[in-house]
């Protein structure tokens, strides 16, 4: 008798803490995914995002990051604001968040599917990385996900 009743108190803890995940887990909200973003990137080029980026009336100058322009195997460009930047004036920025001041208007877009977090002044938009002018990052940022 006595082990009825151990077993009946078994059965009525479990199923009372399965309700309780059961409801806690609805009761969360759901978290946006950080890597989704509108329109859905994955199957883009670097020419893609960037002619989005124009029809999205950004007019940003599309640089690339070979001297010899882009080609099928160009895995960054360099977007920038600057009417004087050029081949040269980009490649002598330095990728850290230690000479951000040096990427005033520019920013560069590098195609780098695997998943990782990003770093700082780095903005992860699907397959893509951008990198370089806080404000610049910030309105690519906006244009892909108007709700973060």
């Amino acid at each position: 008798m006595k082990a009825r009743f151990i077993k009946l108190g078994l059965f009525i803890s479990g199923a009372a803490i399965l309700l309780f995940v059961l409801q806690w887990d609805k009761s969360q909200p759901e978290q946006p995914d950080p890597w989704r973003t509108h329109p859905d990137l994955h199957g883009w080029d670097l020419l893609q995002f960037a002619q989005f980026l124009d029809e999205q009336g950004m007019n940003l100058r599309l640089i690339s990051s070979r001297q010899k322009g882009v080609s099928p195997k160009t895995v960054s460009i360099y977007l920038s604001e600057d009417p004087q930047a050029d081949w040269l004036t980009c490649q002598r920025k330095i990728y850290s968040g230690h000479w951000i001041d040096q990427w005033k208007g520019t920013v560069v877009l590098r195609y780098w599917e695997a998943e990782i977090e990003p770093f700082e002044y780095e903005v992860r938009l699907g397959p893509f990385v951008v990198f370089g002018d806080p404000e610049l990052t910030a309105k690519i940022k906006r244009v892909f996900r108007p709700t973060s």
